[in-house]
């Protein structure tokens, strides 16, 4: 088999001549043939006409690509019984066509080999069909095309390298995002009704006609005006200009402003960073990018006031009192407004304290708020009440640091005793029994009761708390041996009436074992509730150890099966509340594995001493 290779109009044709296997004695002559694209892949489904143009009598046979002996093959049989055979010498014309469009088409001159072999082989290779670009759509951020606008050209085909006219005028930065898309910047002076092309590197073009609104005027800045003239970090000025839009974004020394307030055209509002000080470049930029600029200096920012406390007490307070306000940065010249009514008579002592009078008037919780000069406030709220005497500290509830005012200056006569609550001159059992009757009550007249009472009844544990909380300050009473001994005959005396006034036992029950806790050593052995209970996943169990002794605690399930083990070992007398001496238990059991909810009990054993009680996990 010999191959030729021919090349007619830019087609290349490969034909192949295949050495006769036999001979007919009727003429007959098959062409067939491969058709390919550019990389050699068959394409089926083209319409190939093999004409013998040569033959007086002209004939001409059809077929198709793959429709029978082959992928991309086609194949014709010229036999004298249906018309002339091309004899050697002849042209043989292959036409491929595609809808009635002429893909390629070759001349063969038929050989002597071909006529003996009965058979011609002509294959074809046709360049690919690249379909024209399609415009579809011009799409633009706001929904409108305005000149100097960056847009999108949306449609099919676009090819890379594609060029760009509007108007006439071509476009040099065209993108190629996809061929489905092209952005372009319309030209800035561009307006009205215009047309777009595109063109494709392959000469191939579309257009869309569009409407290009006129260009908005690019906005312009003319100043920050501020209210007190002069521009701070953290305050809000007013840019004033011309051309502004709403939804215009600002930078302040490169930062972006998040709360620009849109006022008009010629108004924007914002609020000058708190950090930003010195020169610093103000740009506004409307949302079709046009922008402005203008260099403002910016001062520092004085620092905020800030209210700390409130003296004589921090809290509840008494009316009609002079109080002083600690904090910083106070500025002579600031105002005080208490509950919304202006104090007129404000006494600057310094940046951290300023003095005030408390109106006669001023009852329940009120905002007491400081504004500088500057326009820079504080606030703090304080709630003013009218108080019981047995409130002896003047904290809002009578509880045990009330006892001890009393206690340590139990027997004691004269004059100006904060704890002569009857004022007979004398601390004495009555002002004992007032304070031990409302004990855990609050103090404040009209008050409903406090969290020491539930139900009209002393709730124990809150006011065993209160013990746990007493400051350093309580301690120091215990300094003077005098002190202790007054307090120990107020709880002498209070024990030896409770029998006949049962309303003092948790007075006196609270005082002996405030007594006792400040004094660093328990009376009694004590298994204390462990807490949290119910706890998920750790607990802490408390006790007291009154003298020296081994320790142990177990942990039992509900059918008296031990889960934990703890030996504590020889320990010294004292007191094992806190997180930092107490047991602690994470819900693991003996093999580290943590145990499942419901309820357990722990049993403490100090030599003689054993005690027993419940716990809950829960999940």
């Amino acid at each position: 088999m010999k191959r030729t290779a021919l090349c007619v109009g830019g087609i290349v044709l490969l034909l192949w001549v295949i050495v006769p296997m036999m001979s007919y004695a009727t003429p007959i002559l098959l062409v067939r043939g491969l058709v390919t694209d550019s990389n050699d892949n068959p394409i089926d489904g083209l319409d190939v006409t093999v004409k013998n143009t040569t033959s007086p009598r002209e004939s001409s046979k059809q077929s198709r690509t793959g429709a029978e002996s082959g992928p991309g093959i086609y194949s014709v049989l010229f036999i004298n019984l249906t018309g002339p055979v091309p004899e050697a010498g002849d042209e043989v014309q292959v036409t491929v066509e595609q809808d009635g469009e002429v893909l390629a088409e070759k001349t063969y001159i038929v050989t002597d080999d071909d006529i003996e072999a009965s058979s011609a082989v002509v294959d074809i290779q046709i360049e690919s069909i690249v379909p024209a670009p399609i415009v579809n759509s011009v799409a633009s951020e706001n929904g409108t095309i305005i000149g100097g606008e960056t847009v999108q050209l949306v449609g099919e085909n676009f090819q890379e390298g594609a060029s760009v006219t509007v108007g006439g005028n071509e476009i040099l930065n065209v993108v190629f995002v996809s061929p489905t898309e092209l952005s372009i910047t319309i030209p800035g002076d561009a307006v009205g009704a215009v047309v777009i092309v595109v063109t494709n590197p392959d000469g191939q073009s579309a257009t869309i006609d569009v409407e290009i609104e006129q260009k908005i005027p690019a906005p312009i800045l003319d100043r920050a005006a501020s209210e007190n003239g002069t521009i701070i970090g953290g305050e809000t000025v007013q840019l004033v200009g011309e051309n502004f839009q709403e939804g215009a974004s600002v930078t302040v020394g490169g930062n972006e402003i998040l709360n620009v307030v849109f006022v008009s055209p010629t108004e924007l509002s914002i609020t000058i960073p708190g950090d930003a000080v010195g020169a610093v470049v103000i740009v506004v930029t409307n949302p079709d990018g046009q922008s402005a600029t203008i260099d403002v200096q910016i001062e520092p920012r004085p620092p905020a006031p800030t209210l700390d406390s409130v003296v004589p007490v921090d809290g509840i307070f008494t009316v009609g009192k002079t109080t002083q306000l600690i904090g910083e940065n106070f500025q002579e010249g600031a105002s005080v407004t208490v509950g919304g009514n202006e104090i007129l008579e404000v006494g600057f002592v310094s940046a951290t304290e300023l003095n005030i009078t408390i109106p006669e008037a001023t009852v329940g919780t009120v905002e007491i708020v400081i504004t500088n000069p500057d326009g820079q406030s504080a606030a703090i709220e304080v709630r003013y009440v009218e108080l019981l005497p047995e409130d002896i500290n003047r904290d809002g509830v009578i509880d045990i640091i009330d006892l001890v005012q009393v206690g340590k200056t139990f027997t004691q006569t004269g004059e100006d005793l904060a704890a002569d609550i009857d004022g007979n001159n004398a601390v004495d059992i009555f002002d004992l029994v007032r304070v031990a009757r409302l004990f855990g009550q609050s103090s404040i007249v009209g008050a409903a009761p406090s969290a020491y009472t539930a139900s009209g009844r002393i709730n124990y544990n809150a006011a065993l708390q209160s013990i746990q909380q007493v400051d350093t300050h309580g301690r120091t009473i215990l300094m003077d041996p005098d002190n202790i001994r007054r307090l120990q005959t107020a709880l002498t005396e209070l024990e030896r009436i409770s029998d006949v006034m049962p309303e003092v036992r948790l007075g006196a029950e609270l005082l002996h074992n405030w007594l006792t806790a400040n004094a660093g050593i328990p009376t009694k052995m004590q298994l204390l509730p462990n807490y949290p209970n119910p706890f998920n996943p750790e607990t802490w169990i408390p006790y007291h150890l009154s003298h020296d002794t081994d320790a142990a605690l177990s942990i039992y399930d509900s059918r008296g099966v031990l889960v934990r083990q703890f030996d504590l070992g020889h320990q010294s007398a004292g007191f094992y509340t806190d997180k930092n001496r107490a047991v602690y238990w994470d819900g693991h059991n003996e093999s580290g594995e943590l145990v499942a909810s419901g309820a357990y009990y722990y049993q403490f054993r100090a030599g003689d001493f054993t005690a027993l009680r419940r716990l809950v996990i829960v999940k």
